[in-house]
């Protein structure tokens, strides 16, 4: 019991958190050259307490000099801080945990970019792949609310992207994320808000 209300407390915390920011809801550039700096910390900082071990995001696959894409940094951020929650909840029984992020430009279609979330945790059946963005959806039983995927999913497509998983019981979980470059500043400025 104690557990899930520390769940819901840190839940509760980061909608307010959110809430709180004007332009919350703006579509606007988000400059990845700076934002992965400031993001991946303060997504580690937010999931502390909810395991006994936090593990580290290895975030040396991203890119350098990756175009803003089409987006909006702080829900964005919540993209990645619930797919972090996901993936440390799938790689607590594991000796040598880790999580990955990799950013890099689309090979199939140059306008997009590529981010690759990854985990070696205990991985999905194959028939609850395709259930996993469903809202009410979960795998984690009493410990999951159901709604986490499927707001990742509506945010990412709110910004002209998709996101697909791949997953294999006993080899970890791999999120694709494809948001659109925007190649030109818009105004004049480029935002990476959090």
């Amino acid at each position: 019991l104690l557990e899930r209300t520390t769940d819901h407390v840190f839940r509760v915390v980061d909608n307010l958190y959110q809430m709180q920011k004007p332009d919350d809801q703006t579509i606007k550039p988000v400059d990845f050259k700076s934002y992965w700096a400031i993001a991946v910390p303060l997504i580690e900082a937010q999931s502390h307490g909810e395991v006994l071990e936090q593990v580290p995001i290895d975030a040396d696959g991203i890119q350098k000099n990756l175009s803003p894409v089409k987006g909006n940094g702080s829900q964005l951020t919540q993209v990645f801080l619930n797919l972090y929650r996901n993936a440390l909840y799938a790689v607590k029984d594991q000796d040598n945990k880790e999580i990955k992020i990799q950013a890099d430009v689309d090979q199939e279609d140059k306008n997009f970019m590529r981010i690759i979330f990854q985990d070696n945790g205990t991985g999905m059946k194959p028939e609850v792949i395709p259930k996993i963005f469903d809202y009410m959806f979960t795998t984690k039983g009493e410990k999951g609310q159901g709604i986490g995927l499927n707001m990742c999913k509506n945010l990412i497509e709110r910004f002209g992207g998709t996101i697909t998983c791949k997953s294999k019981v006993g080899e970890g979980t791999k999120f694709i994320i494809r948001l659109p470059f925007i190649r030109e500043e818009v105004h004049g400025e480029i935002i990476q808000d959090l």
